[in-house]
């Protein structure tokens, strides 16, 4: 889907891009692409799985080139 990841930062207000590192529910990955998800390679196989289709604010931290966390999603609370 061509301009995906524009659209995922312009709609969700987070800083998805290419290349982009993330930690999802606590395992790392990087960004490699987006249709109406982030699709992410973990950096370890989990679950046969070689790579995530991830929401962009679904239990998901985006991380700076340092792994520094710079957007978190914001849980629910009852």
């Amino acid at each position: 889907m061509k301009g995906a990841l524009a659209y995922i930062r312009a709609h969700y207000g987070v800083p998805a891009r290419r290349g982009g590192r993330i930690r999802y529910e606590g395992k790392l990955g990087t960004i490699t692409g987006a249709d109406t998800d982030l699709i992410v390679k973990p950096d370890e196989r989990y679950y046969d799985s070689t790579r995530w289709y991830c929401h962009p604010t679904w239990h998901i931290e985006y991380l700076n080139t340092q792994g520094v966390v710079i957007w978190r999603a914001k849980e629910a609370t009852a």
